[in-house]
């Protein structure tokens, strides 16, 4: 949800957090790709 020219700073700087950006997404991206953004958590979640 952070706008993207501030994402990279962000992930460098909190330990342990995954940047992706989901293609087409907007301020709204869990209404319109919630089948994206679902699997982006999934795949996060199994990977601790």
């Amino acid at each position: 949800m952070t706008p993207p020219k501030y994402s990279s700073y962000l992930t460098a700087r909190i330990k342990g957090a995954k940047l992706t950006v989901i293609d087409g997404g907007t301020h709204y991206v869990f209404v319109e790709k919630p089948e994206a953004v679902n699997q982006v958590i999934e795949q996060f979640l199994e990977s601790l």
